[in-house]
């Protein structure tokens, strides 16, 4: 029994753990055989770097999943016998794939590279490997979250409400955290059995060397931090806004997720990382895109020990397309379209809609259409007031959009290995785990 007992909300989080699980390791497959084959369908650039060894690229695709039992067994008992076997459903997926350099160990004053023997290289990238695989293992999750220093030298005008704050001159002292909160809520032991973490280890996330000898999974709240939108409909040159989205979500993480592997192959000594899947959320929010709103995703995170005591990181995200980006209830945008449909008896939105939905631009007035938010309708709204030169030579789409937010996506999962180096670098030994100040071992700094 769970103490206390769930809400509503995490209730029905909870009953969607087993089957937001089996499909987020099911696009991971398929992911990484297209990964390993560099089978990407539309695959583009997303960031340039300069002076690192560095690379990215976001990907659109169509991803084969397994069909959901209660697909089937809807499918089935509509064709009767004879009909041929329901082939597995595809999805529109995008992603975002990155490298970066992590770490590599320091050569000590006076020495020089050649000094070294064969054998203290290889004691030294061993020590290494341990200790990467230390800390990703058992303290990444801990402290992936972090923030630049605070302005202390505030306004003397207190702290002013919402309306007040675009006039005010003194710092209001918005916190900047950047990266990924973890905390983990509630867990599945191998014996069936599902419990709620005790408050006073919420933040200290488990081992995930563990989760294969004790748990089926966890799930976790993420709280991710710098997260913004963008609203320019007249382009980054002229005004616009910069709309933050305080963002949150549930993921789930089990032993398949984990990465545990000592190498002993010429150019590896080892890869150690850990993955989750996402668990849509029963709330409603304002944008439709992004974590908790995904019907399918996975995030990946894998370091890469190098017998030169080099370490390299390693992320991939991949997720279904939106339908749509904003998710209003009244919308005066989408309720004009929609107006429009009725009094043309659906010729406007057929015009609007190769814009829009572009995938499918001729689908019958009796097929289930993309849902119409505000953004997509003005994108379709801008391309045909000027012909589709506003997509082709503006790249005023929805595709644009998404690239958008992939770069987002890199961006945070940038922040986060990047972020974890200040504190990956603070300490000398992290096997000695007597020697670790507490709130390494708590994830909540004093």
């Amino acid at each position: 029994m769970i103490d206390p007992l769930p809400t509503p909300e995490e209730q029905e989080i909870l009953d969607q753990v087993e089957q937001s699980l089996s499909r987020s390791l099911a696009l991971r497959d398929w992911w990484q055989a297209v990964d390993e084959d560099d089978g990407y369908r539309d695959r583009f650039p997303l960031t340039t770097t300069f002076n690192r060894p560095d690379g990215s690229f976001g990907f659109f695709s169509e991803a084969v999943l397994p069909q959901e039992p209660d697909l089937i067994d809807s499918e089935s008992s509509k064709g009767g016998e004879g009909q041929a076997e329901a082939q597995p459903p595809t999805r529109p997926v995008m992603g975002v794939v990155q490298e970066q350099f992590y770490d590599r160990p320091k050569i000590a004053a006076g020495r020089r590279p050649g000094e070294d023997t064969s054998e203290q290289r290889r004691q030294s990238a061993l020590w290494m490997r341990d200790q990467i695989r230390e800390f990703v293992l058992r303290y990444f999750m801990r402290v992936s979250d972090f923030s630049v220093p605070e302005v202390y030298a505030r306004g003397q005008q207190g702290m002013l409400p919402w309306w007040l704050k675009p006039l005010a001159w003194g710092d209001q002292g918005e916190s900047r955290s950047r990266g990924f909160g973890f905390e983990q809520i509630f867990f599945k032991t191998l014996d069936g059995d599902i419990g709620r973490f005790p408050e006073s280890q919420r933040f200290a996330v488990v081992d995930l060397r563990d989760l294969r000898m004790r748990y089926a999974w966890v799930v976790l709240k993420v709280d991710i931090f710098g997260f913004q939108f963008q609203l320019a409909p007249f382009g980054l040159d002229q005004p616009h806004g910069i709309l933050p989205v305080p963002e949150s979500t549930y993921v789930v993480i089990s032993p398949d997720f984990v990465i545990d592997q000592e190498l002993s192959s010429p150019g590896e000594l080892g890869r150690f990382g850990f993955g989750y899947g996402f668990l849509p959320s029963p709330k409603k929010k304002l944008f439709t895109y992004g974590p908790g709103r995904f019907d399918v995703g996975f995030q990946l995170f894998e370091f890469e020990a190098r017998p030169d005591g080099e370490v390299l990181s390693r992320m991939a995200f991949v997720a279904d397309r939106p339908e749509k980006i904003l998710n209003l209830a009244a919308d005066p945008v989408d309720l004009g379209v929609r107006a429009a449909d009725a009094m043309s008896f659906g010729l406007a939105s057929r015009f609007i809609r190769p814009f829009v939905d572009p995938e499918n631009p001729r689908a019958r007035p009796d097929e289930p259409r993309t849902p119409v938010g505000p953004v997509d309708a003005y994108v379709g709204m801008a391309n045909l007031m000027t012909g589709g030169l506003a997509g082709r030579r503006l790249s005023i789409t929805k595709k644009q959009l998404e690239i958008d937010f992939l770069v987002r996506q890199f961006l945070q999962n940038y922040n986060v290995v990047t972020g974890s180096l200040v504190t990956w670098r603070q300490i000398p030994d992290w096997l000695a785990r007597d020697a670790l100040p507490a709130w390494v071992e708590s994830g909540i700094s004093s």
